[in-house]
């Protein structure tokens, strides 16, 4: 093709293999002089003032071989020292085309002495040639890249035809295809300047001008981005990769059931937006139904569908009184095959944060960040399940345990089991104590509201991850140690149950407090990096520096002859604050502590406030979700289509100064 549409010599153009034949004689080709040279005879000239870029020829190449070379090089000869010419050229304004051109002979699409059409200038005019070349070319505007491409398809050149002659791909020609589509008022102002590139393809989505017209019209200053415009030309179509329902329903099985499929030409990660929401809750409807029928079927008391298993949704609900059996050896198996992923999940997570530290939010892969977030949450999940299957729910409870569904963020049908309707709740509760002693004797562990990780079931049922819930408990315990140490009477209570418990005094109980003395300061950093910055640490500091500063500074003596001395007074006030030191909100028995938590009055809006760092960065956008909804539920809509750092700041702004908590840091 690239002969045939050679450019033909003019009168001009002159042979310039004379000269290369004669190549010490002094004679050669005049300043301005048009002539064809072999390509073999041209090399890249130090003169030339472009010193970077041009390396990306491919779309050059592509177009030199379907059109020829359109435009000449600029040429000088090359002179030996003693400036005889060497009958070689090099190339002064051009270098690209010349990489081009020798690329296209290396593959033998044209011949290394294929004659190309160069103008020819003097050794001294070389310089101010160069940079007149370079920099007199001006790129053809988007807005005119954009018209010529829809005028060739008018006359009869089709998409592979000008992908093949531009060196572009298909999509890329069919993207410039529908942006000429736009409306001529909305294109006239996009060759203005009016609107930006971005804004023209958001609107591109729909090819109704009217529509296309309104939607500017309508749209707000400052939510008049792109992908705002997409949204709104949207319409009610749902994005296929991201919709809960989409992903659960599955979009084969969609469109077999005549659901129509939109496609954005400008994503190239694009799976489609359903057009029909309404076709797609039907079909979910009718597959959770099948789910919940399948449940009941094998024995479950009652099955609900909720849409979302949000705050809102778990105040319907408690967690059955359980009680803890031995996991089978498959079931340990299967558990720590599931631990291992959530670590390998969660170090990948960890490390991609890390990388990406200091880049800004616009210029990182939300798509890999949102991968990584559901290989955890999917873990955490599996894990969850798996401890589940470990409680044992009374007989007489399980006529009234239910599960409820709902589809989760990720596409997947969860289902939440052992659950108890609020209304019910006591009557659960007496029929767990009536089995407590059975129970006991048959060695099946004790009933109560305990997971096998010894988290209560409500918290297990939150979908926090480990790691955040053993940070949120070791705020709420420093917090509880506070106010432990200052009310003396409830800390000789809890250290008189411990002491009474140990020495077989009255009925055994679990107690709260560690009566070896060991401090909870070591457990509480390890569970939270961040807690020596909280304010609950520094209070607690401070009520220690009280007690220290009435020490004596010469302890030869010891301790105890000081301590006899005191009054009974500071004495309590000693002993309130050891024990409060021992004091726990979560470990294994985390239901014991309630009523010392009942006792102190404790309000963890005192001491935690909801903030990027301390929560909304530790969790999935769904729950980031459901926390905004519980303050404003319209903002709530809008998270799924934000980048997670978005939702962070989002939520960071609206949950300040609520007083809002998770599950675990609530009084019930």
């Amino acid at each position: 093709m690239y002969d045939s549409q050679k450019t033909a010599r003019g009168d001009n153009a002159t042979d310039a293999r004379t000269d290369a034949e004669a190549p010490n004689t002094d004679a050669g080709p005049e300043d301005g002089e048009l002539t064809y040279i072999a390509l073999s005879k041209l090399d890249f000239d130090a003169d030339n003032a472009r010193k970077s870029g041009g390396a990306d020829i491919d779309a050059l190449k592509a177009l030199i071989a379907s059109q020829g070379l359109l435009q000449n090089l600029v040429v000088c000869p090359a002179l030996t020292k003693r400036g005889k010419s060497t009958g070689k050229f090099g190339v002064i304004a051009g270098g690209r085309r010349l990489r081009a051109l020798r690329a296209l002979a290396a593959d033998g699409t044209i011949g290394k002495d294929e004659e190309i059409l160069c103008r020819i200038v003097t050794r001294d005019r070389a310089t101010i040639a160069s940079v007149a070349e370079n920099s007199g070319r001006e790129p053809m505007s988007n807005a005119d890249t954009i018209v010529s491409f829809a005028a060739m398809v008018r006359n009869g050149k089709s998409v592979e035809d000008l992908a093949v002659a531009f060196g572009v791909s298909a999509v890329t020609v069919q993207r410039r295809l529908r942006l000429a589509n736009v409306s001529p008022k909305l294109f006239d102002l996009f060759r203005e300047g009016g609107i930006d590139l971005e804004q023209l393809m958001g609107l591109a989505f729909t090819e109704d001008h009217a529509r296309q017209e309104a939607i500017w019209d309508a749209a707000p200053g400052w939510q008049c981005t792109g992908p705002h415009l997409r949204r709104m030309a949207l319409g009610q179509a749902v994005n296929a990769a991201t919709d809960k329902l989409a992903r659960y329903v599955g979009l084969d099985a969609y469109i077999e059931a005549g659901g129509q499929v939109l496609r954005d030409l400008f994503s190239d990660d694009d799976q489609g937006y359903c057009a029909d929401p309404q076709l797609l809750a039907s079909l979910a409807g009718d597959k959770i139904a099948a789910e919940r029928d399948q449940l009941l079927a094998g024995g479950v008391a009652w099955v609900d569908i909720v849409d979302d298993y949000d705050h809102r949704a778990r105040q319907n609900y408690v967690p059955a009184p359980t009680s803890q059996r031995e996991p089978t050896k498959a079931e340990k198996g299967a558990l720590k095959e599931a631990q291992r992923k959530l670590a390998a999940a969660a170090k990948a997570m960890a490390e991609f944060e890390d990388a990406n530290s200091e880049v800004s939010e616009d210029d990182v892969d939300q798509a890999a960040y949102d991968s990584l977030e559901e290989a955890v949450n999917t873990a955490e999940a599996e894990i969850e399940e798996l401890q589940g299957n470990l409680r044992v729910v009374a007989e007489d409870v399980q006529a009234l345990c239910g599960v409820v569904l709902a589809v989760e963020s990720n596409g997947q049908l969860r289902a939440y089991r052992n659950l108890v309707r609020k209304e019910d709740a006591k009557k659960a509760t007496n029929a767990a104590n009536r089995s407590t002693s059975t129970t006991a004797e048959g060695g099946q562990g004790r009933a109560g509201a305990e997971g096998s990780d010894g988290a209560d079931a409500s918290e297990a049922a939150s979908g926090l991850s480990d790691a955040l819930t053993r940070r949120l408990s070791a705020q709420k315990t420093v917090a509880l140690q506070v106010e432990v140490a200052r009310h003396p009477h409830v800390a000789l209570a809890v250290l008189a149950e411990s002491l009474m418990s140990d020495l077989c005094i009255g009925p055994h109980s679990h107690g709260v407090s560690n009566i070896t003395a060991r401090s909870r300061k070591s457990d509480l950093t390890l569970a939270d990096a961040s807690i020596e910055s909280s304010k609950a640490w520094g209070e607690l500091g401070v009520l220690i520096a009280s007690v220290e500063a009435q020490l004596p500074e010469d302890d030869d003596n010891g301790l105890l002859p000081w301590l006899l001395a005191q009054p009974l007074d500071t004495l309590v006030h000693l002993l309130a604050l050891c024990t409060a030191l021992t004091v726990s909100a979560g470990g294994l028995r985390r239901e014991s502590a309630d009523p010392i938590i009942q006792a102190v009055d404790l309000d963890m809006t005192k001491y935690w406030t909801a903030s990027g760092e301390a929560y909304f960065k530790s969790v999935s956008k769904a729950l980031i979700a459901q926390a905004i909804a519980e303050v404003d539920p319209e903002t709530a809509k809008t998270v799924d289509k934000l980048k997670k750092g978005e939702a962070v700041a989002v939520a960071e702004a609206k949950m300040k100064d609520t007083g809002w908590l998770p599950s675990p840091l609530r009084r019930d």
